[in-house]
């Protein structure tokens, strides 16, 4: 399905008009028994206006408006001539293009100024700048940031109900706005040109209208520079199986699977199909066939999409989320037919990971999927974004499993509540806890202690008695924290020191 012309045209027009919801009142001009009637104001720029209106009025018409706009106390006055002119028959209403004949200036201005401030392309302009993540637009509070994890407001003037209904109605077209409508939620990418690409959830709170922005790259880094281990790119050359990206909202699943994907694509001749709600990333063409679908645009539902995807001959499946049982058999199912599956689920490490793939099942059925899981599943990668102990952005930790015999077992024996000693067992196979990658941050530094503690899923360290030498031969005794004998004596190596004895302290 293509873009429709007026939704082209929608996209065009963004910077200098605004789309809006606005009532208005209007009658002929200079004909004393005209009738007032009430419109909707959908597009105002300083120029002209667009509006909605039950009566038709032929080409030409000269009208005069009243238009009271948010935050402005006095009524606008102008007068205009029609010079479009729309029947819209699934309204029973008129859609009437009108250019301003007279505008006082300071009501001009006052429009100009309305349209910059609902302007959200300068909100997320700022964000981009100031290297944010989210933008949260929330009714009696300013526009917020998260910068680093953290929340920052962009000023401290409050967005109030008719100026936030307004800016993210602007975002909307006509049929993502009939689907708000009816749905009262919606997720979809907006795209702002030479600006970027944004995923946004629109909401209501409390009968308010509100929206929270994930801010997308343009650019599709590499796996190693994202600071994910070298195994990652062995997961995204396998030609079958299922590989998840699981970790908690805001972690980025989505951009480690784009750069898992976007290395298919330059070193495959393969066909990709997506199914995405909304799409994210954009691939460039390179050596792949990449189909990007959308739910709610390009596909009525995710389960709907599934249900029709063996037949498009793909070589790689990207399921944007596995959601439910029938996303979650589907994934199963392909994998094991040999196809290569990519999704994300929302669990904090593999072995939760694991058990949420077989529990969503009924019990009876449970035993069958551990089978077919234990033979299909190639990896996990799980991930968190942690705040730099120098506070120069985020840094990433991840915790691998890979589909080895052993892992096989556990899972085919249900016993997956040992996956984690598997996998700290598994070094050699380049495994990998969250536990560890943590400790391995914060023993080079790179987070503090705090952070380390907030966020292992077991026990920080233990404290370990030690007797060393340096490299002049002179003894010294002290206590190092460490997870293990083996990190506490890494810790003093890098010290320079040889270690004489080391005993955990009581």
């Amino acid at each position: 399905m293509k873009h429709s012309k007026i939704e082209l045209e929608d996209e065009r027009r963004q910077f200098t008009r605004l789309r809006s919801e606005l009532l208005i009142k209007c009658r002929v001009a200079e004909e004393k028994e005209a009738k007032e009637i009430q419109a909707t104001a959908r597009d105002l720029s300083p120029t002209g206006i667009y509006f909605e209106v039950s009566q038709q009025y032929p080409l030409q018409t000269i009208l005069e408006i009243e238009l009271n706009i948010p935050s402005y106390t006095e009524t606008i006055k102008a007068v205009v001539r029609v010079s479009r002119l729309e029947d819209l028959l699934k309204k029973n209403s008129y859609g009437i293009g009108a250019t301003f004949l007279k505008l006082d200036s300071k009501d001009k201005d006052k429009i100009i100024e309305f349209i910059k401030r609902m302007d959200i392309s300068l909100l997320l302009q700022e964000a981009i700048k100031r290297g944010a993540s989210d933008l949260h637009l929330s009714i009696n509070h300013p526009p917020y940031l998260r910068v680093n994890g953290a929340l920052e407001p962009m000023g401290d003037s409050p967005l109030e109900q008719d100026e936030l209904e307004t800016m993210i109605m602007n975002i909307m077209n006509a049929r993502q706005r009939e689907v708000f409508v009816k749905e009262l939620e919606l997720d979809i990418a907006y795209h702002l040109p030479g600006l970027g690409r944004f995923r946004v959830n629109i909401h209501m709170q409390q009968g308010n209208i509100e929206a929270a922005i994930r801010i997308i790259p343009f650019k599709i880094k590499k796996i190693e520079e994202l600071g994910l281990p070298p195994v990652v790119t062995e997961l995204a050359r396998k030609k079958t199986g299922l590989v998840l990206v699981t970790g908690p909202s805001g972690c980025g699943k989505s951009t480690t699977l784009a750069s898992m994907i976007d290395l298919i694509n330059e070193e495959r001749e393969a066909v990709i199909v997506s199914i995405e709600d909304p799409i994210e990333f954009i691939f460039d063409i390179k050596k792949s066939i990449i189909k990007q679908r959308e739910v709610n645009y390009d596909t009525h539902s995710f389960n709907n999409a599934l249900k029709h995807i063996f037949r498009q001959n793909p070589d790689v499946i990207f399921i944007g989320e596995l959601r439910d049982l029938e996303s979650i058999t589907t994934a199963i199912a392909a994998a094991e037919a040999g196809f290569f599956v990519l999704s994300t689920l929302h669990t904090q490490d593999a072995a939760h990971a694991t058990s949420r793939l077989i529990e969503v099942f009924p019990p009876e059925h449970q035993q069958q999927i551990r089978t077919l899981l234990s033979e299909c599943l190639e990896g996990i990668v799980a991930q968190r974004l942690l705040p730099r102990k120098d506070g120069k952005g985020l840094v990433l930790a991840t915790e691998i499993l890979i589909g080895t015999a052993a892992i096989r077992n556990v899972i085919k024996n249900g016993e997956t509540h040992q996956i984690t000693s598997v996998i700290q067992l598994s070094g050699k196979h380049k495994m990998q806890t969250m536990n560890s990658s943590m400790m391995e941050l914060y023993e080079k530094g790179i987070i503090d202690r705090e952070t380390a503690q907030q966020n292992l899923i077991s026990p920080f360290s233990k404290e370990f008695i030690y007797q060393a030498r340096d490299e002049q031969n002179k003894k010294s005794t002290g206590t190092i924290e460490a997870i293990s004998k083996e990190s506490a004596i890494r810790q003093l190596q890098e010290k320079g020191l040889v270690v004489v004895s080391l005993k955990e302290a009581e």
